[in-house]
């Protein structure tokens, strides 16, 4: 039992490691963002996980879940850059943008608190059974492991890889649906974390659950940056609704005393309509709470950008396509 445990707790911490840039379960590192590639809501969720869900490793005896942790992340700021040098000069070109007008976080939480119920009715309907998060957090093993978790949201940067001569980086904040308790370091688990998550899975009181650890990520336009020796710099953004692929971004992972299995997003999901207008007036359509740190209610507003944003098509794009996302964990999970 020892050695088995011992065996799962090296490849979890292997892999948090990795932060799943390499090539994983044979899927390949995520396909760059392409906004004009749409997500089907009305296809086969069957067909559609072999194209935009990748498994590294094989989740088994999933017969009952509870979801540890679910964290939901908005980038809410992006700045861009590329660079270009030659014998004798160096260029440098910069592109910085927040949400336009606001994130819409009352439509936001509503749509990340729809996905936790989807979840929940998708490993249901598998016929997989789901502790209720009050039972869960009753039992004493799980509620040592939860004291290190936060329920505020967070605010925090990363940096992006864009690849020699360009840089870039995003502002995010981070909460979970419904104010539950959640892993700070959600999006990319400290050794110290995936050690205490598999020891949890051996507690007698956790016997025969498995558990559930979500996270996902919307954004708001597509970096593009340029740059090199004598390439000539270039830095700009492309706006558009994506969740966007990457197993640090978009990912969910299903871990027991048999080991684990994790589910991440290989191709960016972008709705059909986008809620971004480049080159518009600078309108902003808003309903519901918006403001990241007031949250106060607004009415239609305006201001000065060249960028239009309608915050209503863009919460109800955020709710139906983070849904979609957990049908195709769950199919992927069961191999529907």
């Amino acid at each position: 039992m020892l050695k088995t445990r011992l065996g799962v707790m090296a490849l979890a911490m292997a892999v948090s490691a990795s932060a799943f840039a390499i090539t994983l379960g044979g899927g390949g590192d995520a396909r760059p963002v392409d906004l004009t590639q749409t997500f089907d809501l009305a296809a086969d969720p069957a067909s559609t996980a072999k194209t935009y869900v990748v498994a590294n490793g094989k989740a088994r005896d999933v017969k009952k879940v509870g979801i540890a942790s679910f964290c939901v992340a908005a980038v809410y700021g992006k700045g861009v850059a590329g660079s270009s040098s030659g014998a004798s000069f160096t260029k440098t070109s910069t592109a910085l943008a927040g949400f336009p007008g606001g994130v819409p976080t009352g439509r936001l939480q509503a749509a990340a608190d729809a996905m936790y119920d989807q979840f929940e009715a998708d490993l249901k309907a598998a016929g997989i059974e789901v502790v209720p998060y009050e039972q869960l957090a009753a039992i004493p093993s799980f509620q040592k492991f939860a004291s290190k978790m936060v329920t505020e949201p967070q605010n925090i940067e990363e940096q992006l890889d864009l690849g020699k001569g360009k840089s870039g980086a995003n502002l995010l904040v981070l909460f979970s649906p419904k104010g539950r308790p959640f892993l700070k370091d959600c999006r990319q688990e400290a050794p110290a974390t995936m050690t205490n998550k598999v020891k949890l899975g051996y507690e007698k009181d956790m016997d025969g659950i498995t558990l559930a650890s979500v996270k996902v990520t919307l954004d708001f336009a597509r970096p593009i940056a340029g740059g090199g020796f004598l390439q000539g710099a270039k830095a700009d953004l492309e706006y558009g609704e994506y969740l966007p692929p990457g197993g640090n971004d978009n990912g969910v992972q299903f871990m027991n005393k048999g080991g684990f299995g994790s589910y991440w997003l290989k191709q960016a999901i972008v709705p059909a309509q986008n809620p971004f207008k480049e080159g518009g007036t600078g309108t902003v359509k808003r309903s519901g709470d918006y403001d990241v740190l007031s949250g106060r209610t607004t009415t239609t507003a305006e201001q000065a950008t060249t960028i239009d944003a309608d915050h209503e098509l863009w919460g109800t794009n955020a709710e139906s396509h983070m849904k979609a996302l957990s049908k195709l964990y769950v199919t992927a999970l069961t191999g529907g």
